[in-house]
């Protein structure tokens, strides 16, 4: 009869049958905050994109002639030069 107590499990890579568990739980999680890292930034990403792609241009050219139309263009435009 084989004594199967002190055999490596064949699921285990070789990293982890020789790895301390504190070490393996260490790298665990700084594998995990990478990964979150990394998702973070592509969603960074994907919102820059999704600005870089909308025109605003009509957008700023109708609130600068609605404010025009109010009057309070002239105000605006005087108050950013003295705070400039």
């Amino acid at each position: 009869m084989t004594n199967t107590k002190h055999m490596p499990h064949t699921q285990h890579s070789i990293l982890t049958k020789h790895m301390p568990h504190a070490q393996h739980t260490h790298n665990t999680l700084r594998l995990e905050d990478a990964l979150a890292a990394e998702a973070q930034k592509r969603a960074n990403w994907r919102d820059e994109n999704i600005r870089r792609k909308h025109n605003y241009i009509p957008f700023i050219f109708n609130m600068l002639r609605m404010l025009a139309e109010k009057n309070k263009l002239q105000s605006l435009i005087d108050k950013a030069r003295r705070e400039k």
